[in-house]
Formats: structure tokens, sequence, C-alpha cells
């Protein structure tokens, strides 16, 4: 893949968003991190529609990581219009979500999930499940270009 990674994080937890952040900064600093706090905000950011215009600075994704539970519109609404965007849903999208349900699990594979990993507690587990998810979705797993 051409340029620098991306991850676009969509989440609405302030606390859950600084530990991903301050994962990512120990274990990928060289990774541009961008958050969003809902699907509405990430269907915008997607489309490059307002703030989001400038793809120099609101590059495509090389991965999505999608909170289920959030106002407005939720990881699974989320991921409903993701996955009929023809030119986005090929982006790989991991849900990070605090749910241990199995029907969570099951509708967000259904739905067209890549992976499912539950939040963790402890800073250190953040960075370890983080130093996992970038060392396989951002290193060894081949990713589709964004770019035509």
């Amino acid at each position: 893949m051409a340029g620098r990674a991306s991850i676009l994080v969509v989440e609405d937890d302030p606390a859950d968003a600084y530990f991903l952040e301050q994962a990512f900064e120990r274990v990928l600093a060289n990774c541009a991190l961008h958050r969003v706090a809902d699907g509405l905000e990430a269907k915008a950011y997607l489309q490059g529609e307002g703030k989001y215009a400038d793809r120099k600075i609101y590059s495509l994704p090389s991965v999505i990581l999608l909170d289920l539970r959030m106002p407005r519109m939720n990881g699974f609404e989320f991921l409903a219009w993701l996955r009929t965007d023809p030119e986005l849903r090929i982006i790989p999208t991991v849900i990070y979500s605090a749910s241990d349900c199995p029907g969570d699990i099951r509708r967000a594979y259904e739905m067209g999930a890549n992976s499912f990993l539950q939040k963790r507690i402890s800073m250190n587990a953040v960075q370890e499940t983080m130093r996992s998810f970038a060392r396989y979705w951002l290193e060894d797993c081949g990713r589709p270009s964004m770019e035509n």
C-alpha cells in the first residue's frame, strides 16, 4: 500500500478513545489515527463530506475499528451502510466492543465484519490487543488499495 497506513476509529466513549490513542502511540506511532464519535460522523468521513473533504488530511483508512453501541448511528447501522457502498465496502472493518454477547458477535460477522475484538479494561491489555490488531491488519494481512 502506498503511503502511511491509517485507522479510522469509530468510538463515542472518550475514555475508550483515550486508551486506544495511548495504546497506538506506544505500539504504532507511524500510523495515522483518525477518530470520529459515531456512525454518522464515520459516514461523513468516508464520503469526504464537510470538514473531511481534504483527503490529504483525512485519507481513506486502511482499516476501520468500530464500536457497536453509539448514539445517532450505531455500529450495526454503520456496518450495514458501509457494506452497500461498492467502493468503501472493501475496507476491512474490525468490531471493537465491550459486548461479549454471542448474538452481537454473530450479527457482526453476518453483516460483514472482518473481525470482532472485545474491549479490555487495563492499559496493558489494550496495548497488547492493539499490538496484535496492528500486526495482523497493517503488516501481515493483504489489504486492497483504496487508490484508483
